[in-house]
């Protein structure tokens, strides 16, 4: 037991520093020396049988996914428990670094880590060119480390220092804290609670207290987490997770494309597999890291090939996702009025997409497996400069990317079905608006309000625009300026009431999607021309600024905004001329004023007629 525990290193310390002194030193070192067999025996032994417990551990876990039948064996909690734990006790300064480098004096480096705080490591050079590189054992992720050093150095005790995080030697460059020292500290806590492995990090002494040149650091402290089997235990329970989910996915995937109705199953299969998941976990699994690991193997192995299955198009070019939000679609009618079938088809359908979509597996995952490390977050400079320095990995794609398209997909089928069919109609543009309010409504019922899936929207009612010939283009063009025309007309009618111009706006919504294609060239000549009439029939300017601004965006010419600018610029060049006129006839009075023919000119001021006003209108 002494040998397992490092005992033969502390004698040996001890030794080294006593020398004969120490009452049967000797004899104890060559009992040591002649047990060292039998404790490396002992290791290995434990280690054989710790893998053996594992192995069984891991079939109980597979065994009881498969039958759903309850774990019976004793301390099975208990077992899995210790194993998950990632930093239950911490390992001491000699086992945490590989070796320490100092600036200057190399050979009294090693009294920073003999223990004694009457010893000291005395630097030679300029101010703040001291320095103290450790080098970290890989994949030791600092709990605490600290600097002992003493007030009476006086001059030569540290008053600030930086510690700082690299790579290798000649690449420490990311600033991990800044400390300053109390006069009269002892022990002064550098890191704490860092969260990621820096494999070297450098104390650089900034300052000495009252001005001094060189320093003195009596010792330093290590603590980093204990080394246990939870990196095993993750790499083997997410292996076999991994394989059970990614079978049993195909599987699924078999029998949808087999029978594409089974695709209404699915939310059933997931939430009952991920619910068996959850369960296990709350009753065997120690911490939320552990129980964050095993979730996402298994949403990862269900997910990916179940999306990439049902976006996929069948044989004949449907995917079973298009069409299941297809007839989605087709039921939103029959389920508004409450007939029991639609209804119950629609809210599977929702269960499902609201399942798909809003548990996203996309997060990137570290390139090693590393013990887990929990963090209380009280040094916040560690947090930050830990996150800054990780290193940048490749985003997956998210598993939301195929049923996004498969959403543009059934909005393009919609739109095309109804411009083939409504294009001529007297109320096209009203039923435009009704498609677009339909779709948008059924996207929120399946996706919430995530972008990705407006976005989906908009280029589904763009694709199937775009395939419009080019005198129906021109013919839907005016019908979409007419619309509008007609509105804001109604609104100068009622006199700005609520109700009309909350209509207007809803108008205006799907009329955005002309914008960036050809269409909307032929749609900005006939706004064009409507506008001209409304303005030259006074209308109300704030109204049109606040529509034009609106669709700016299907203006690729910009000749509406133009045309108001100029209408603004005319009446602000109008309003100057009226001044003018006030300040020259002001000008011309107070000359009369001043000859005393006042009384004469406003008798021939009141003969002359007054000047009719004259309001041109400049428009590009």
């Amino acid at each position: 037991m002494m040998s397992c525990m490092g005992a033969k290193e502390a004698l040996a310390k001890v030794l080294e520093k006593h020398g004969s002194s120490v009452l049967l030193g000797m004899e104890l070192r060559d009992l040591l020396m002649s047990c060292e067999k039998y404790a490396n025996l002992s290791k290995k032994m434990t280690s054989c049988i710790l893998a053996g417990c594992i192995q069984i551990a891991l079939g109980q876990i597979e065994r009881h996914r498969r039958s759903h039948q309850p774990i019976t064996i004793p301390l099975f909690d208990k077992f899995l428990c210790n194993l998950c734990e990632g930093c239950s006790a911490e390992v001491k300064e000699d086992k945490c670094w590989e070796r320490v480098e100092v600036s200057s004096n190399p050979h009294q480096a090693s009294k920073l880590v003999d223990g004694n705080p009457k010893t000291y490591w005395e630097s030679n050079g300029s101010p703040s060119s001291h320095y103290i590189n450790i080098y970290l054992h890989r994949g030791v992720i600092v709990q605490r480390m600290s600097l002992l050093v003493a007030s009476e150095d006086s001059s030569y005790m540290p008053a600030r220092i930086l510690v700082m995080g690299g790579e290798n030697a000649c690449s420490i460059s990311t600033k991990l804290n800044m400390v300053n020292v109390p006069p009269s500290a002892r022990r002064m806590t550098l890191l704490e609670n860092m969260s990621c492995f820096w494999p070297v990090i450098q104390i650089k002494i900034k300052r000495c207290q009252q001005g001094g040149i060189d320093t003195r650091v009596r010792g330093i402290e290590v603590l980093g987490p204990k080394p246990t089997f939870w990196p095993i235990f993750k790499e083997q329970l997410c292996r076999r997770t991994f394989l059970f989910y990614t079978t049993k996915a195909h599987t699924w995937c078999q029998e949808i494309s087999e029978d594409r109705r089974q695709l209404l199953q699915l939310f059933n299969r997931l939430n009952s597999a991920l619910r068996h998941e959850q369960e296990f976990a709350d009753r065997f699994l120690p911490d939320d890291e552990a129980a964050q690991a095993l979730g996402k193997t298994c949403w990862d192995a269900l997910i990916t090939p179940l999306v990439q299955s049902i976006t996929s198009p069948g044989p004949s070019g449907i995917s079973p996702l298009l069409w299941l939000l297809s007839q989605y679609l087709e039921n939103m009618k029959a389920a508004s009025r409450t007939k029991k079938r639609a209804a119950i088809f629609n809210s599977r359908v929702r269960r499902l997409s609201h399942l798909l979509v809003h548990v996203d597996s996309s997060n990137p995952e570290p390139e090693e497996l590393k013990a887990p490390v929990k963090s209380n977050g009280k040094n916040g400079k560690n947090k930050e400069s830990s996150l800054g320095a990780a290193k940048p990995v490749e985003k997956k794609p998210s598993s939301t990317t195929g049923i996004t398209q498969c959403w543009k997909g059934v909005v393009q089928q919609q739109v095309k079905r109804f411009l083939e069919s409504s294009w001529q109609d007297a109320d096209f543009v009203e039923q435009y608006c009704n498609i677009y309010l339909r779709l948008r409504t059924a996207m929120e019922e399946l996706f919430g309000h995530q972008m990705c899936f407006m976005l989906a929207l908009r280029q589904g009612f763009s694709g199937g625009l775009l395939q419009l010939s080019f005198l129906t283009a021109m013919h839907v063009s005016e019908q979409f300026a007419r619309y509008i025309d007609v509105w804001i007309q109604k609104s100068w009618a009622d006199s700005g009431d609520v109700e009309t111009l909350q209509c207007l706006q809803r108008s205006l919504e799907p009329v955005l999607f002309l914008s960036g294609l050809e269409l909307a060239n032929t749609f900005e000549h006939f706004y064009r021309y409507y506008l001209g009439d409304r303005l030259l029939s006074q209308g109300k300017t704030w109204l049109e600024s606040a529509v034009v601004e609106h669709i700016g965006l299907c203006f690729p010419n910009r000749f509406p905004q133009q045309m108001l600018k100029n209408l603004s610029e005319l009446e602000e060049e109008q309003q100057q001329f009226h001044l003018f006129q006030l300040q020259q006839l002001d000008k011309h009075l107070l000359e009369l004023d001043r000859d005393g023919k006042y009384e004469e000119e406003e008798e021939e001021l009141e003969v002359v007629e007054e000047e009719p006003k004259v309001k041109v209108l400049a428009l590009s």
